[in-house]
């Protein structure tokens, strides 16, 4: 005769898998497809002004987008200490967990946080609208032109 499963242990058995299918599903938003598909992470439409020195959300909200005297570029709205996600206030990034700020071009100005904040590739798609992708990091000093 086989062995009999306890309720405790079904119950281990079906936690363990739930982990492991939310650790799966967490590695596949942020790595991105295997195939080089584009991942849309957030979308600016065409219509939406931006004026320099200034920074705008996409529709959602998770990457900022920055014009400048040379162009757009797009950065993570993900804090790189905690995660949380850092507002624009008066010329600035801050993060309201722990109080890092952050230059426009999302380099560290001061507090706790070792690293910059990510900037990430930025297109435009067949309508006009700049599409950001955080799986793909690219350098705070490249710019879309447009």
């Amino acid at each position: 005769m086989g062995t009999k499963m306890t309720r405790r242990k079904f119950i281990s058995v079906v936690m363990a898998a739930v982990g492991l299918l939310t650790l799966k599903g967490a590695f596949s938003f942020t790595s991105g497809s295997s195939q080089g598909e584009k991942i849309v992470t957030d979308i600016f439409p065409s219509a939406q002004p931006i004026t320099i020195g200034s920074a705008v959300l996409g529709r959602r909200e998770m990457v900022w987008l920055v014009r400048d005297d040379k162009g757009y570029y797009a950065l993570d709205r993900r804090c790189p200490h905690l995660g949380c996600l850092v507002k624009w206030e008066e010329g600035h990034f801050i993060c309201p967990c722990h109080h890092s700020k952050y230059q426009v071009d999302g380099s560290i100005f001061s507090g706790p946080t070792g690293k910059a904040l990510a900037a990430v590739k930025l297109e435009l798609d067949e309508k006009g609208n700049m599409i950001a992708d955080t799986s793909q990091i690219v350098s705070r000093q490249w710019r879309l032109k447009v």
